[in-house]
Formats: structure tokens, sequence, C-alpha cells
């Protein structure tokens, strides 16, 4: 089976986030055939106009997969997801990933820029990574799934638009 890395680099507010909002919406993923498995997710914030110390704090982001760019999470940086399950279901869910940015586990000794390992939704204290196993396909654009995020932990942090960018790997 081939392998192939795709990168995207979803839309921020320039506001601060605070825990538990809406990091970003629907951000279109061109899949290499219309069913993906996903092999890899990693994050990294590209932020250079905050000092390394404000910077060095645990963060956590969700990130959720759909095939359809129906619905969206809420509003960018403007508090709590406001999606209901039904939209969810609407949007065609194939799936979510924790990532995390831990100075206790060394991802953030880096200072910036601030580097996000995947690792399963509900295993917030793991010593080491593990995705879900999720299948990634299409919805109704064809070759074409959606992410969206939430900021779960993080604090006060401010980024430029263009700060995060993911890297997804996938089999087909």
């Amino acid at each position: 089976m081939p392998f192939d890395i795709i990168t995207v680099t979803p839309t921020l507010t320039t506001g601060a986030y605070a825990d538990n909002e809406v990091l970003f919406t629907s951000t279109e993923i061109k899949l290499p055939h219309n069913k993906c498995q996903l092999v890899s997710l990693s994050a990294i914030f590209t932020d250079t106009d905050t000092t390394a110390t404000v910077e060095q704090n645990d963060r956590e982001i969700i990130v959720m997969f759909f095939k359809e760019n129906t619905h969206q999470l809420g509003t960018i940086g403007d508090g709590a997801p406001s999606i209901t399950g039904a939209q969810i279901a609407t949007n065609v869910s194939l799936g979510a990933v924790r990532l995390v940015n831990s100075t206790g586990s060394g991802e953030a000794s880096l200072g910036v820029p601030s580097i996000f390992g995947g690792q399963a939704p509900n295993d917030r204290s793991a010593a080491s990574s593990s995705l879900p196993k999720l299948i990634l396909a299409e919805g109704s654009t064809k070759n074409t799934c959606y992410i969206q995020g939430l900021y779960e932990v993080g604090g006060a942090d401010t980024y430029e638009a263009s700060d995060l960018v993911i890297t997804i790997g996938v089999k087909y």
C-alpha cells in the first residue's frame, strides 16, 4: 500500500485563546484516494511573536475528522463549541485525535516552535503516542474530508492566522 503526507494550515484567530475554545473550523484535506488510513498526525505552532517562557505550558488540541463540511464547531476563539450531536452526525464524524505538547514529556523543549504529537483522545497521561485507527473517507466532494479543532488546554496563547501547521500521514 502506498503512503502519503498531507500538510494543512488551518486559519486561526489572532486573539487570545482560552481552554475549551474552537481553535479552527473546517479545513479541507485533499486525500490521495477516496479512503485512507490515518497512520500519523502531528502539528507545530510556528509562532515567533511570543516569548518561549510564555509558551512553555502544556497544551492539548483535539482534531476532529469529518466527511462533510455542513456545520462548524462554533466560532473560532469565541467560547466553547456550539455544535450539536445531530450536526456532528450530519457532518459524518470519522473520529478524533488528541494532539499533546507536554513540558513533562519533552515535546515543549524547543520552546518556540512547539511540536505536538498525536495520541488517542482519552489518553491524557500517556507516556507515548498511540493514534486511534481511523479511516479517512471522502464525502460528497471527491477525495476530500475536513478537520476542525478544539483548543482543549493551553491558557491564553495568541497566534497569527497561519501559525498552526498540521501534518497527516496516510496509507491507501
